[in-house]
């Protein structure tokens, strides 16, 4: 988009106008007031509801049709950027918890190996809520008591409603592998059924990648759009460019 030259309404000023000498303008068809500055900028002259607007960048519009037009295009671009950057930062924002979704898997995916083949890192805890969670999918809370401590946990959001409406019931007790034996409010831990299920099952890896694609293809809608905006306005300028009388 050109950058040295901007027409605002049927009537608006040309930026980018160089003041560097030259003379008043000739009138085509006779009969014709001139306004001559200093610097030779001439124009605009009103040729019954039309305007000539002329200057030394040599990009001048006889209509203010397409002044108009020009000059929603250039509105329509700026704010299509805005929308651009907007899209661009929501993007990186899923794709970072993507990112960290994914860590978790594997995290806690290992913990759960290793609880397996070391058995006192696994505690029985006890379900204190099942509901809804990310995506409609289902999880549930659960505390794990020992004399020596209380930690309270929850799954990811991976079961359907129906399972888990079956299977989780407030009071149930499940099997859970922990980082450390000894439990405390900072004991971190895991369902171990957790590594039955794939990472496209939890509810926040799906909600992540579906926003993600959709701003993706946002992005790419904008600059689809730009592109055309700037064929738009490179085709005005072209058409509508007259020489300086």
């Amino acid at each position: 988009m050109p950058s040295n030259s901007s027409f605002h309404g049927s009537g608006g000023g040309h930026s980018g106008v160089s003041f560097s000498g030259g003379s008043s303008s000739r009138g085509s068809g006779g009969g014709h007031n001139t306004s001559s500055y200093h610097g030779g900028y001439r124009g605009p002259r009103r040729r019954g509801n039309t305007f000539i607007f002329v200057g030394s960048s040599g990009v001048h519009f006889r209509s203010s049709r397409a002044s108009a037009l020009f000059s929603m295009l250039v509105w329509l671009f700026f704010i299509s950027i805005f929308a651009m950057i907007f899209c661009g930062i929501e993007r990186s924002v899923f794709s970072s918890d993507l990112v960290k979704i994914e860590d978790d898997y594997v995290r806690y995916n290992q913990m759960i190996k290793y609880a397996e083949t070391h058995p006192e890192l696994i505690y029985d805890a006890e379900i204190t809520f099942v509901g809804a969670g990310d995506n409609g999918n289902y999880y549930y809370d659960y505390v794990i008591k020992t004399s020596s401590g209380k930690s309270e946990g929850h799954t990811f959001s991976i079961y359907e409603r129906d399972y888990a409406i079956t299977n989780f019931h407030v009071g149930d007790t499940v099997k859970v592998a922990t980082d450390r034996k000894e439990i405390s409010a900072f004991t971190d831990s895991v369902n171990m059924d957790y590594a039955n299920y794939s990472i496209d099952k939890d509810g926040s890896y799906q909600i992540a990648t579906k926003m993600k694609k959709t701003f993706t293809t946002v992005l790419i809608g904008i600059v689809v759009f730009d592109a055309i905006i700037v064929v738009l306005a490179i085709y005005i300028i072209a058409t509508k460019r007259v020489k300086n009388n």
